[in-house]
């Protein structure tokens, strides 16, 4: 964590704490990964992550508008054309948003760091914090954690302009030659001058377009805060800069707090703040001050404006320097678009403006692109924020800084969603209500739901008859939510911070966070500024079990001789013995009951060493643990939350054994996976259920985190068969449950199916609506009257089209590799000399067809004058072939059709054959990619009036067996539609049509009882007037497959339709 980054993370610390003053199974033909959870205990190994409700935002999804996510985005440029880019910090990648709202990635690779120049996502960064675009369209970046500066052309070609990849200093050179330290803001004059605010020397440096690199002001390695002139002038940790029309650079000096200019000879003023004065007042020039602003930019109108990173806001400063604020509010962080002050941003860092006068903000701790119009009204750009109070279903609630979270014997999850003042429920659903306290409003209100009101909670438990505890940090107070939710104080006294025990008000706490309730209804609390450890009886009265609050240790020993250092979170287990999350002794601790007194002992970790070792005993270490759980087999698991990580604490012997389960140290994310695959950022709550399964309130991505990898003995023959916008779900139960299906794009589950409230050992849901080639996770949701259990996994659905390039595809003769053309598909293609006689080179390209059905063909090639005007491609598939002469000497760069609704099965039948033999000499034929895209529903011209559910298959015969018919391009007993019954939707029907004198042979499968098979007959396809036939027996042969036989052909111009019911 840098030092901004830390200063924001205590800055919203202090935020929240303004009164206190002291010191977180393969499926073997779909290969769909499946988790399964229920109630065995025991599981050792790594735990699975999903995400029940919230949303973190951080991502690095592309797409449209709200679809995208980034994570902590810090910097922002546009070009002359309205395309948008962004400096995507922590995905190590520049993206790009078009003058259309398509977000791509134009260069490095999602979530890999280093340094490698390269085309496009071969390229690679380490945390860019600082863009600017050319007037040329080439973007520049401050590659901050290479030290370099990179640049970018208008192809998405990536070099290194200048500095050297790993290695730091403030040496002035010629490109490469150049070393910085920590670059982060970047800008360019109309001379293509490049400014960069090299942060970690304290420095602001010039590179010349040739690529010379100067210092222009500023002193390296020296910070300070004094206007002069050059090498004399001292910066502290400048992060943002801005050019004007006339040369002068204004420059955030983020250490400083202030604004500075800088004129074009080199001259250094403060242009507005007041040095080491940190605030959000409005006025002129010293008169105003900034907390912490990281970006600037300036319009058309020389008026400047400034991302006030520490006070969640936007500046403006006038050509005169008053500064006054244009949106969002001091010291209000959030996401909320409105306009001016009632707009919120939550660490914004990056900005730039457009040719209008828009700007548009970096808004780094909500994951956005933001814009704002001149007149001050904010708006959502880009992602989705993740901050905020919405009650819904999974992914569509939100929360601000959960702290702490506990479940109930039902599987409710309960948190103290800290920063809104509240305590939320969350359905097994996943259905998110506020069940007490409102919204935005702190107070210490008794009564009941959103008329309570509470302040800063931080600790949560439920006790074995559904009432629920509430550390209510700033009001210094323990509360009591009965189940019929109404909120009352349980013990302490309403902004009374004290020591003292006694019965319900007359006892005292000084911010207390951990809760933790036992068999028998006493509370445990972890009274944190106190330093202490508490004990509430049911009846309420209050004891002191351990701790000094006048002298904070680390000390083992008993009772009041033993010492804690702001002690956050306490479980306890079966056998009483209460377990301690010491926060600022980076360790775990255990207070195990001896008659009267208390013993208290080190399990865990080493006072006063941070770190992340597994391991034994004192051996291992953690960093900040926030919260603890243990689970029936006396097992502890913590919220690591300065290492960002899941520790699993397992008792062996007289020793305990620290493993991590969950997360990597120093990983901050939102990644849902498996151990070490998993990201959280600072979790904060954890709780465990009767079954194992673990809950954990990850604070910094305000979302709701459980796992999923208790194995499961209720759920079994867990199958999914996924279709291109559909999939079928299906499994079955040892006891007869009601199921639910969940499911979305995100382990959050956007969607939630219908309740199947029918309680049934057999399961099955269609689930219709998807995207194709999309990767989907769902939820099984399954309800016995006595418990709740559940199945997770995810599948991905079939992709629409098949590409085959030309590396794909096989060749006889002579072909020969080129590459380079502007119009390929790929890297390079195939071509051959063409001939006036037969082929002498051919190329297959053979798709491999998974789902029966039509398919439109494209071809692709690259056009030029040499090309062949007459080649042959010959469209092949199981039920005749198609030859198409194209023109390849125009029309190229491009997918052009080449045969529409050709009806393609698995096998060997399906491909496109090119060759060289077009009646031409001194000519190429070439070989590039060719496409298959299914057209789902596809229902032929012939059958407009036949029900969507019927499987209907056309054949034809001009009454002599065997020869061809052309009717609407179909050969001779073509069939025209495969498709699928909605009863039975993972059945495909195939049918093949054998001549026979006279008639035909129908022969089917898979043959089914119970269906309905209809023959009709008419005498065209054009209007076709469709006689039924006499009922036809239906026989099976010896491989199970349905036979009819129809003899009475009457030998003229007839086709026949054969439609089959769905099953009853």
């Amino acid at each position: 964590m840098n030092a901004i980054d830390q200063a924001n993370r205590v800055m919203w610390k202090k935020s929240l704490f303004p009164a206190l003053s002291k010191p977180t199974a393969v499926l073997p033909a779909l290969a769909c990964a499946l988790l399964l959870t229920s109630s065995s205990t025991g599981w050792s190994q790594p735990l699975n992550f999903y995400t029940l409700a919230g949303y973190a935002g951080r991502g690095s999804a592309n797409g449209i508008s709200s679809s995208v996510q980034f994570k902590a985005p810090q910097a922002i440029a546009i070009d002359i054309s309205n395309n948008v880019f962004v400096a995507d910090t922590e995905n190590h990648v520049i993206r790009k948003i078009s003058c259309t709202g398509i977000i791509t990635t134009l260069a490095g690779s999602l979530g890999t760091h280093g340094s490698r120049d390269g085309s496009g996502t071969n390229a690679l960064f380490f945390r860019p914090a600082g863009i600017a675009v050319d007037a040329s369209g080439n973007v520049l970046v401050a590659d901050t954690g290479n030290n370099t500066v990179r640049k970018i052309t208008a192809t998405g070609d990536v070099t290194t302009f200048a500095g050297s990849a790993g290695n730091y200093g403030s040496t002035d050179n010629l490109g490469t030659n150049a070393l910085f330290y920590r670059p982060t803001g970047i800008a360019i004059d109309n001379f293509n001058n490049i400014f960069v605010a090299d942060t970690g020397n304290n420095t602001i440096r010039k590179i010349t377009p040739s690529g010379n690199v100067n210092t222009m002001a500023g002193s390296a390695g020296v910070y300070g805060n004094l206007d002069n002139s050059g090498a004399n002038a001292l910066f502290s940790g400048p992060q943002g800069l801005t050019v004007d029309s006339s040369g002068n650079l204004y420059v955030v000096d983020t250490g400083n707090g202030t604004i500075r200019k800088i004129t074009s000879s080199g001259v250094v003023t403060t242009f507005a703040g007041s040095a080491g004065n940190y605030g959000a007042t409005n006025g002129i020039g010293a008169n105003a001050l900034f907390y912490a602003p990281q970006g600037i930019t300036i319009d058309l109108f020389g008026c400047v404006y400034v991302a006030d990173t520490g006070n969640h806001t936007i500046r403006k400063i006038t050509s005169d320097g008053t500064v006054t604020t244009l949106a969002g509010l001091a010291g209000n962080y959030g996401s909320a678009d409105s306009v001016n002050s009632s707009a919120s941003f939550w660490n914004p860092q990056g900005i730039t403006s457009d040719a209008t006068g828009n700007l548009y903000i970096a808004d780094t701790g909500n994951n956005t692109i933001r814009t704002i119009t001149p007149g001050g009204s904010v708006t959502t750009f880009a992602g989705l924020p993740s901050i905020g109070s919405a009650d819904g279903l999974s992914s569509d609630a939100r929360f601000r800084f959960p702290q702490a979270v506990a479940v109930d014997a039902a599987t409710n999850v309960y948190v103290a969603d800290t920063a809104n003042q509240t305590i939320r429920k969350i359905s097994p659903s996943g259905l998110v209500c506020t069940l007490a306290g409102s919204i935005g409003h702190p107070g210490s209100v008794n009564n009941i739901g959103t008329n309570a009101l509470f302040s800063g909670p931080q600790g949560i438990t439920v006790d074995g008859v559904g009432n629920i505890y509430v550390a209510d940090t700033l009001n210094h107070i323990i509360r009591r939510i009965t189940p019929d939710g109404a909120a009352t104080t349980f013990a302490g006294s309403a902004g009374v911070s004290g020591t003292a025990n006694g019965t319900n008000t007359d006892a005292q706490f000084y911010a207390p966070q951990g809760l933790a309730v036992d068999g028998t209804g006493n509370v445990f609390v972890a009274d944190t500024f106190n330093n202490l450890i508490r004990k509430i009886t049911p009846g309420g009265a209050v004891t002191t079990l351990a701790g000094n609050f006048e002298n904070f240790g680390s000390s083992d020993g008993t009772n009041s001789n033993a010492r804690f250092y702001w002690p956050s979170g306490v479980a306890v287990d079966n056998a009483g013995n209460v377990f301690v999350a010491d926060y600022m002794n980076h360790t775990i601790r255990e207070l195990i009951p001896s008659g009267t007194n208390w013993i208290v002992n080190t399990v865990a970790g080493l006072a006063g060493f941070w770190g992340s070792i597994d391991g034994t005993n004192t051996s291992a270490r953690f960093f900040q643990p926030r919260s603890l759980s243990v689970d029936a087999s006396g097992a502890l698991y913590v919220a690591d939350s300065g290492n960002h990580a899941i520790r699993k604490i397992t008792p062996s012997g007289t020793n305990w054994v620290v493993t991590t389960v969950a997360g990597l140290a120093g990983a901050a994310g939102s990644v849902d996976g498996t151990g070490i695959n998993a990201e959280f950022s600072h979790p904060a709550g954890i709780s465990l259920t009767s079954a194992g399964i673990v809950y954990v309130a990850d604070s910094d991505n305000n979302t709701i985190r459980f796992d999923g990898s208790v194995p499961s003995t209720l759920i079994n023959n867990l199958v999914v068969i996924p279709q291109f916008t559909s999939a079928l779900i299906k499994w079955d139960t040892l006891i007869p449950t009601t199921s639910q299906i969940m499911y979305g794009p995100t382990p959050a589950y956007a969607n939630l199916s219908s309740l199947n409230s029918t309680l049934r050992t057999n399961h099955s849901f269609l689930v219709t609506g998807l995207t194709t080639n999309t990767l989907y996770y769902f939820q099984a949701v399954c309800s016995s009257t006595t418990n709740q259990f559940f199945a997770v996994g995810s599948f991905s659905t079939l992709d629409n089209e098949i590409i085959v390039q030309s590396h794909d595809a096989s060749y006889s003769g002579n072909w020969l590799t080129n590459s380079g053309a502007q119009d390929e598909y790929g890297y390079s293609y195939r071509y051959a000399s063409t001939t006036t006689g037969a082929d002498t080179a051919e190329a297959f390209f053979t798709p491999a067809i998974s789902v029966p059905g039509y398919y439109d063909i494209y071809i692709w090639y690259s056009a030029a004058s040499n090309r062949s005007t007459n080649a042959q491609f010959l469209a092949s598939s199981p039920n005749g072939t198609l030859l198409t002469k194209v023109n390849q000497a125009s029309n190229g760069g491009g997918w052009r059709l080449l045969a529409a609704g050709q009806y393609c099965a698995s096998g060997t039948n399906n491909f496109v054959r090119i060759g060289n033999g077009t009646g031409e000499t001194g000519r190429l034929v070439i070989a590039d990619a060719v496409r298959w895209v299914y057209r789902p529903n596809q229902d032929s011209p012939a059958n407009g009036t036949v029900p969507a559910w019927w499987s209907a298959f056309y054949f034809g015969t001009n009454g002599v067996n065997g020869s061809a018919l052309a009717a609407n391009g179909r050969t001779f007993f073509e069939d025209y539609l495969i498709g699928i019954a909605p009863n039975d939707p993972d059945t495909h029907l195939e049918f093949n049509i054998s001549p026979m004198n006279p008639g035909f042979l129908v022969t089917f499968s898979p043959w089914e009882g119970g269906r309905t098979y209809q023959l009709a007959s008419a005498t065209n396809l054009s209007n076709p007037v469709w006689t039924v036939l006499p009922a036809l027996p239906v026989t099976q042969n010896t491989y199970g497959e349905g036979l009819i036989t129809y003899t009475n052909h009457s030998g003229s111009h007839t086709f026949y339709r054969l439609t089959v019911s769905p099953s009853p």
